[in-house]
């Protein structure tokens, strides 16, 4: 029996190559069911973000594809990241140092703090940007996403 939903529901996704399609078929039977707006976050492949795009199963009111907001500059504003530490009431470096990607098991790259710091930067500004334009009431997150990639995958 379908429920009437009067109020529309906001479902933030973060859609990765290994598990996007199965989360994506739950979410097509979900919207199914409930009044739901779509917006979804491509962590890895350009390929996946174009078939999010030109697919019609599972509509996004917007896509975002990750590596497109990677900082190539390399600076950060520390101001920035001192805020994010205090309103948030967090000590970034316990999420730098338990990032695979940054820390010793990273056998490809050795990244400088600038490095380090310049896409920190970058990844909260854009899920910073994603939350407040999304307004998610749901959020879809697979056990994949527990950490995201710190590296463009291009």
């Amino acid at each position: 029996m379908k429920k009437n939903y009067k109020e529309r529901n906001n479902v933030l996704v973060l859609l990765d190559s290994s598990d996007g399609y199965i989360i994506a078929g739950i979410l097509n039977e979900l919207k199914n069911e409930l009044n739901c707006s779509f917006y979804g976050v491509v962590i890895k492949d350009r390929t996946d973000y174009d078939f999010w795009k030109k697919q019609n199963i599972l509509k996004f009111e917007k896509l975002w594809y990750y590596p497109d907001y990677y900082n190539k500059k390399n600076d950060f504003d520390i101001n920035f990241l001192n805020k994010i530490e205090k309103e948030l009431e967090v000590n970034l470096w316990n999420f730098i140092f338990s990032e695979r990607f940054f820390y010793k098991y990273n056998q490809y790259h050795k990244f400088t703090h600038k490095e380090i710091l310049s896409n920190l930067q970058s990844t909260l500004k854009l899920f910073q940007t994603v939350l407040i334009e999304s307004k998610p009431n749901f959020v879809s997150v697979s056990y994949t996403h527990l950490t995201l990639p710190t590296t463009p995958y291009v």
